[in-house]
């Protein structure tokens, strides 16, 4: 039965899960409240945040768990925002709870309810980081994620244009010292007080050194850092990604090194994770390739790595590829080509035509250049055709004349017979012999006779073709001098073609086409303009890097996987170009309830020693300064007794207990002592404990002498104690007034 089909029934279970709620077992408690968040009724809205608020304060963590997944269905259930405060208070406590399990959910609702209140974080933020070795894998994964938006909006960025304007003014300060020092030297500075300057600059270079390049990091942008670095150690891949996320966009450039290790290592585990890793890898290689070049091995091919999975090793092998690994490299994709496997063949091909790209050396091109001519005659098109474009770069990159003009002179006279009919393969070759006409003279001969022969099938090639031979025809036509047979020959079939792109489809073509119309007369300043812009050096033709455009999303992302910003994407904040308050993650201040008593009167005197220490509570203590003052010497010491009585500890009471005889109820004694009005037993508490404390200053000396007495009493009581135990309550019962006489006779 579907709950939306059917409210009024599901409407009816409420009241067992509300009684579930109230259920002695902690798994009953999670799973009545699961199922009250799932029912998506508007109407029961409300109960379902009482039962939310109600389990967030339950002793179970399993349960508090289950309350802070249940906040997100109750967003997404809410309508304008209702009860939104209410959530909001709800997530802020349960992100600060002391399960990780708990905060690891918290954090999941809170990505998808507030992604960008960095408020509820503030207090919470050292806790977390200082949680997140204990948390689970996936709360890990979660976690990291908020976190890592949490720093990109609260910390400056390490690399940006600030720290290298703090690293220019070090420059600057250290180059004018050595200045400052190179001029007190020629103006005859003393030789006793060079030493100690040179020894006080070595100590302060050394103590900026500790700093990052003169740009100090916030404390928490550390604590961050530090606390993920052993994430990064971790057996599960997500973690280990999620651990590289943050310590690519959040953490400086020197200390991405400590990621290298941890993503190789994930190249050991099962395949399936692979294609991630590698994605991440090769991003950060972009940035900072010689991090990986000592481990360029790691990524040659295995026999069941997928296409995709090879296409990447083989573009992150190229862009780590040296002067100093390239006979290895070389020797190891040179293995690739013998592959029965085409798609790896052409795969290995393509990565050539990448080393070549990153290796510019003449010596380096030449040696791709002898890997890929016998592959020239290949049986498969596709490898012909990876083959001919990489060619083509090498030609533009200036490799070895004489060879790359007898490769080329080869393949025009394949294509002339039709044996290539690739139409980027044809294009390619077309275009190579049109750079290389005034190169060799087979070239020169050979091409009129290629031209007539394509302008046959103009019509029926690929527009990418058609491009090739309008340009091959305008270079034959800038190279051709004089008049001859061959020459009207030639003028009459390049006019056809040019009446042929007047009516092309292309729109791009009858452009190009319309260009080299208006040049034709060779003494107009446009032929020359167009001489010099179809025979200038060219620059390397531009390729794609589809995993290069992958960079500007979220490390580990589904986005930066699939290289485009699917439903749900959030891009990562900017920098803030000043730093926010530090001080919003300082815990809040709690001020204590004894401070107004630590302070001293207004009179000079200052509150009891006694008040604050561990009495038993059933009488407060009162300040000296509010006892009120009288003129008769009997009210004022009664006053200051039961001041004396009230801050007594326990201990005293219990003392007094024994020496009255009394032990078996101290609490009856404690009670006697809270209502009298008299001095209640001063001098058996004094032979006990320490010095009664002070005496208001408004006492007269009549009573300083009484309790002087008080005191000598007390000793003799305490020295005869064993002997006899009545003496000291007699002695007392007689300073006592009429009420408690009544009192005790009454016991």
């Amino acid at each position: 039965m579907c709950i939306r089909d059917s409210p009024n029934e599901s409407l009816l279970s409420i009241s067992a899960f509300q009684k579930d709620l109230m259920d002695s077992s902690m798994h009953v408690r999670s799973l009545a409240l699961r199922m009250l968040s799932s029912i998506r009724i508007p109407a029961i809205h409300s109960v379902v945040m009482i039962a939310i608020k109600k389990c967030s304060s339950d002793p179970s963590p399993i349960v508090r768990k289950t309350a802070a997944i249940s906040l997100a269905q109750a967003f997404r259930m809410s309508s304008h925002g209702e009860s939104s405060e209410m959530i909001l208070q709800l997530l802020h406590l349960l992100l600060g709870d002391k399960s990780t399990e708990v905060v690891g959910a918290a954090s999941v609702s809170y990505m998808e309810i507030c992604p960008n209140q960095v408020e509820l974080i503030h207090r919470h933020f050292r806790k977390i980081c200082r949680q997140l070795v204990e948390c689970d894998p996936w709360g890990q994964v979660v976690i990291m994620n908020m976190l890592l938006r949490y720093a990109r909006t609260q910390f400056t960025e390490p690399n940006g244009d600030r720290a290298k304007k703090l690293q220019q003014i070090k420059k600057e300060e250290e180059e004018a010292k050595k200045r400052q020092q190179l001029l007190e030297k020629e103006e005859g500075g003393s030789d006793i007080t060079t030493p100690d300057t040179s020894e006080d600059d070595t100590t302060t270079e050394s103590d900026d050194d500790e700093d990052f390049d003169g740009f100090r990091l916030d404390s928490d942008h550390r604590l961050l850092i530090s606390s993920v670095k052993p994430l990064l150690y971790s057996l599960n891949r997500a973690v280990v990604i999620g651990a590289a996320s943050i310590m690519f966009h959040v953490a400086p450039r020197q200390e991405i090194d400590v990621c290298v290790r941890p993503l190789l290592r994930l190249l050991t585990m099962p395949a399936e994770g692979h294609l991630v890793a590698l994605n991440s890898i090769y991003s950060i290689v972009l940035e900072r390739p010689e991090l990986f070049i000592p481990y360029i091995k790691d990524f040659f091919l295995n026999a069941d790595d997928i296409p995709s999975t090879a296409q990447l090793k083989l573009r992150i092998i190229a862009a780590l590829t040296t002067p100093q690994n390239f006979t290895s490299v070389s020797h190891e994709i040179r293995s690739y080509l013998r592959s029965y496997d085409v798609s790896k063949v052409v795969m290995a091909v393509h990565g050539l035509g990448l080393v070549s790209v990153n290796v510019k050396e003449k010596e380096f091109s030449n040696a791709i250049l002898l890997l890929i001519a016998p592959l020239l005659s290949h049986r498969h098109p596709d490898v012909v055709t990876e083959c001919v474009v990489v060619l083509r770069q090498l030609v533009v990159q200036g490799s070895d004349a004489d060879q790359t003009c007898r490769i080329v002179h080869q393949l025009m006279i394949q294509l002339m017979q039709g044996e290539i009919s690739a139409p980027a393969a044809r294009a390619s070759i077309l275009w190579l012999v049109g750079e290389n006409i005034g190169a060799h003279v087979a070239i020169a001969k050979a091409a009129p006779d290629c031209f007539r022969l394509f302008t046959k099938v103009f019509t029926k090639e690929f527009a990418e073709v058609k491009k090739q031979i309008l340009t091959l025809g305008c270079k034959l036509w800038l190279h051709l001098n004089g008049e001859g047979e061959v020459a009207d020959r030639f003028r009459n079939i390049f006019f056809y073609v040019l009446e042929l792109v007047k009516y092309d489809d292309d729109y791009e073509l009858r452009d190009r086409g319309r260009i080299i119309e208006c040049a034709l007369d060779r003494s107009s300043d446009e032929f020359g303009v167009l001489k010099e812009a179809l025979l200038a050096a060219k620059p390397l033709p531009w390729q794609r890097d589809p995993f290069a455009q992958k960079a500007q999303f979220q490390l580990g992302s589904l986005s930066h996987l699939c290289g485009t910003a699917l439903l749900g994407y959030q891009a990562l904040p900017e920098w803030p170009e000043d730093q926010p308050n530090p001080d919003a993650r300082e815990p809040p201040k709690v001020e204590s309830s004894s401070s107004d008593d630590s302070d001293d009167d207004s009179d000079g005197t200052s509150s009891s020693f006694y008040s604050d220490e561990g009495s038993t509570g059933t009488v407060t203590s009162s300040s000296y300064d509010d006892t009120p003052t009288s003129s008769s010497d009997d009210t004022s010491s009664e006053e200051s007794s039961d001041e004396d009585s009230n801050t007594k500890p326990t201990k005293v009471i219990v003392a007094a207990a024994k020496l009255t005889g009394n032990a078996s109820s101290p609490f009856v004694i404690q009670r006697k002592i809270a209502t009298t009005t008299t001095t209640a037993k001063a001098a058996p508490a004094a032979a006990v404990v320490a010095p009664t404390p002070p005496v208001p200053v408004a006492a007269k000396v009549e009573e300083e002498k009484e309790e002087s007495e008080g005191v000598e009493e007390a000793e003799d009581a305490a020295d005869s104690a064993p002997a006899s135990e009545e003496e000291p309550s007699q002695k007392s019962s007689d300073k006592s007034d009429e009420k408690s006489d009544d009192e005790e006779a009454a016991e």
